[in-house]
């Protein structure tokens, strides 16, 4: 676009390519790992950009510089103007650097640029004046976001990336029924074995997946329906699945987030001291998938809510919330929602691996990109914070820091203050 994107003061890791979305002399290069942000409100790195923009562009050059036109414009957020607003690019650009130089700023942010990349250096008298990287010196002030509105409507959820769970309520079912008996009068062939459709036509025969659902419907052009009840073989338990993101679906998230996993790829489970969470976690699950958890107690461990549910399991698998510790983050649907959702899923990561001390409220995590995710949420908010890691017996832990009155006092504003651990905030 010709304008300097403005979210590279976050942490990345070091990389020797570089990419840009813009125009040849924009002297806007960054490493491969640099994460953006996208008007859609998820976070992409520059790599990812980069084998997007060659599925989605017409490409020029060779293997050490390509540009590539694209084929539909990259949202994105620029400055222009003294001010952020949203743009879009229809360009792209990768080329090999020699030089890298890291910087780093005393709040924890830093990025890797190449010398002659431009940042906004604060000067003296307070304007924003764009600076070589190369040109920086130590003690120089750099401008940062300190709040991003985004006016973004729940980010809708695919059910039917559930292939296998198969749909149970009787509304859905009978309308399969009826498809595959109108496909069969007008003679029009569906990729599923005969036997069975057959057997879905029955009254007592198999209960559909949804991956045979949305065959049925592609075959007769018809809008594939939402199922009711889901469960993930012929005998299971039954639950719902939200088709869109809800400020208590991102609490839920936020809370399994910190202190969750699956075990043996069928069961939820969240584990905690705290019997209010433990009671809150069974409490949005009732509310949000009509499953009542059950409480594991065991002798010298902390007791576990578990949710028995292979359709949940892979629920929480297609929400790409992160394989273990070392690799959770804010989910995409959750940073595409409303501001409401990223308030909810804030409370419930705080209640699970946050915590406040001398004044310090600190959120912290074993997977980098979690404090990264965590970053861009708190600025969306207006929340300012600081980063920083530390190792403890060889495992790296990354911290997120809120300090000083005013900023704790937007992070108790902003948290559903309902919970004895975000009232010693206040």
């Amino acid at each position: 676009t010709g304008q300097r994107i403005v979210d590279i003061f976050f942490p990345i890791a070091k990389g020797g390519t570089v990419c840009v979305p813009g125009p040849f002399g924009s002297g806007k290069c960054v490493s491969g790992s640099t994460p953006v942000l996208l008007a859609d409100g998820t976070i992409a790195t520059m790599d990812e950009l980069h084998n997007w923009s060659r599925q989605h562009g017409l490409s020029e050059g060779g293997a050490l510089e390509e540009y590539f036109a694209l084929n539909e414009p990259l949202p994105l957020f620029s400055f222009a103007n003294n001010s952020i607003s949203q743009s879009a690019s229809k360009t792209f650009y990768r080329g090999a650097s020699d030089t890298l130089l890291r910087v780093r700023t005393r709040s924890g942010r830093m990025a890797e640029v190449t010398p002659v990349h431009r940042l906004f250096k604060v000067s003296g008298t307070g304007e924003i004046v764009e600076t070589k990287a190369e040109e920086l010196k130590k003690g120089d002030y750099l401008a940062a976001v300190r709040k991003l509105d985004m006016q973004l409507a729940d980010a809708k959820l695919d059910i039917y990336a559930l292939e296998e769970a198969r749909a149970v309520d009787e509304d859905t079912r009978n309308l399969v029924r009826q498809l595959v008996k109108k496909a069969r009068v007008m003679d029009i062939p569906i990729d599923l074995p005969k036997i069975t459709l057959y057997s879905i036509t029955r009254k007592n025969g198999i209960t559909p997946k949804l991956a045979w659902i949305k065959k049925i419907c592609a075959a007769l052009g018809e809008v594939p329906p939402t199922p009711v009840l889901l469960r993930g073989q012929r005998i299971g338990t039954a639950v719902r699945i939200p088709d869109k993101m809800t400020p208590q679906l991102a609490e839920l998230i936020g809370l399994f987030a910190a202190e969750g996993y699956v075990r043996e790829g069928r069961t939820l489970v969240f584990t905690n001291t705290d019997e209010a969470l433990l009671g809150r976690f069974a409490e949005l699950a009732k509310e949000l998938f009509g499953i009542k958890a059950k409480i594991e107690r065991q002798d010298g461990k902390a007791p576990n809510a578990l949710l028995s549910s292979k359709v949940l399991a892979d629920f929480v698998t297609y929400l790409a919330i992160g394989e273990n510790a070392a690799t959770k983050r804010v989910p995409g649907s959750v940073l595409s929602s409303s501001d409401d959702c990223v308030r909810a899923f804030l409370t419930g990561y705080y209640l699970g691996d946050g915590g406040i001390s001398d004044g310090d409220v600190e959120i912290s995590s074993a997977s980098r990109k979690m404090q990264l995710s965590l970053s861009y949420a708190l600025t969306r908010l207006g929340i300012m914070h600081s980063l920083a890691a530390r190792k403890i017996a060889g495992k790296s832990y990354y911290r997120v820091f809120i300090r000083g009155l005013s900023n704790l006092a937007s992070l108790y504003r902003t948290l559903n203050n309902c919970h004895k651990k975000i009232k010693l905030i206040d």
